[in-house]
């Protein structure tokens, strides 16, 4: 409700009217400055002061203890974009925040219309949806870092889920994929029918192949990577270190002088950098493109071509692209990438090794064969 104010014929809410009473009585020391900002319902009495100094200052008009903010905001978002962004939302109920963002940014440029949208932005919108019920996840603060070289480590780690695809029946298929730390660029990425050594071994080699040999592979705490028996023998208790047993990867990088470093059991956060590449993957790749004709080796084609996407589109966390940062590093000479020795040959490094002991008649067995 709104009142004229009989001396200048302006029109003030009965909020501001009651304001500027409750304030006079402040003022003419009828009741106190607690008293006051219990009836306008404000938090605290130093509100009332600044009131009063507001008030004050602009000699006693009502116009004083108006918001200056008051009135439509100057980035109010358009109707046509929210219209558009709960349209989509509506439409494809599966679509993350970011892919709904980059959709509606895609449709919106075919009319004409130029706009960034953030995922916080497009979170907003959703909000005045009456079936929209956001998720709330609280974690623990962590220290983000990253390293200042390309290639002084790499996070290599695998990500499956048989929703992906469901044409393909019921096997389960992998994404192994390797993300420089410092570029966030994929250096190496393939679907697998199994995630096993041999899997990540070639990854692994595709990286070396094209860059070189980097320092340290950061990846967690799987039987692959790291020793960890469930039942341990007495042996193993007590005279075995988990960390002494040498796994089939951990043995290829120690002969190319690289580090193979495993996170702390249950802390996924500590490769977040390619967990958010995986979310990505799956809100984008897996649920926009239709690949229900095609062969695993047709969609690991498919596969490249979005790695290719994502290398150089614009990363918000490093403010360009990964293609781009990457190549700024290597400029700067900012790489800890190393040539492969001429000596080396890749297949004598990335095949699974088995170690036999000799008997004391000179003999060994394989597979229930003897060799002599």
């Amino acid at each position: 409700m709104k009142r004229k104010n009989q001396k200048d014929g302006s029109v003030y809410a009965e909020k501001i009217l009651h304001r500027a009473k409750v304030l006079s009585l402040v003022i003419k020391k009828k009741i106190t400055q607690s008293q006051a900002a219990k009836e306008l319902k404000l938090r605290s009495d130093r509100q009332i002061r600044k009131l009063l100094k507001k008030y004050r200052k602009g000699n006693y008009s009502l116009s004083s203890l108006i918001h200056t903010k008051s009135g439509e905001p100057w980035n109010k978002i358009d109707t046509v974009i929210r219209d558009k962004v709960k349209e989509i939302k509506k439409m494809h109920p599966n679509f993350t925040n970011p892919h709904i963002a980059y959709v509606a940014e895609r449709e919106l440029k075919e009319r004409g219309m130029l706009v960034k949208l953030n995922r916080t932005t497009v979170r907003n919108i959703l909000l005045e949806l009456p079936d929209y019920r956001p998720a709330v996840v609280r974690f623990r603060p962590a220290k983000r870092f990253e390293m200042e070289n390309v290639g002084e480590l790499v996070q290599l780690d695998t990500s499956s889920s048989r929703s992906w695809f469901f044409y393909l029946g019921k096997k389960l298929i992998y994404c192994i994929v390797c993300l420089d730390d410092h570029s966030r660029k994929i250096l190496a990425g393939h679907f697998f029918e199994s995630d096993d050594a041999y899997s990540n071994m070639l990854v692994l080699r595709e990286v070396m192949e094209k860059y070189g040999v980097f320092e340290i592979a950061y990846t967690d705490c799987d039987s692959k990577f790291k020793f960890s028996p469930r039942k341990p023998s007495m042996y193993q208790t007590l005279i075995v270190i988990p960390d002494e047993v040498i796994t089939q990867i951990k043995y290829a990088l120690l002969k190319i002088d690289s580090t193979l470093l495993t996170h702390s059991p249950g802390n996924a956060r500590a490769t977040g950098k390619i967990e958010k590449w995986f979310q990505f993957l799956q809100s984008w790749f897996c649920r926009e493109y239709e690949f229900k004709d095609l062969s695993l080796s047709e969609l690991d084609k498919k596969f490249q071509e979005f790695i290719e996407f994502y290398n150089n589109r614009f990363h918000e966390g490093i403010g360009e692209t990964p293609n781009e940062r990457f190549q700024r590093a290597l400029e700067e000479g900012k790489t800890r990438f190393r040539p492969l020795p001429e000596d080396v040959n890749l297949d004598d490094i990335f095949c699974l090794i088995e170690k036999r002991g000799l008997k004391k008649d000179n003999t060994f067995s394989y597979n229930g064969t003897t060799y002599y």
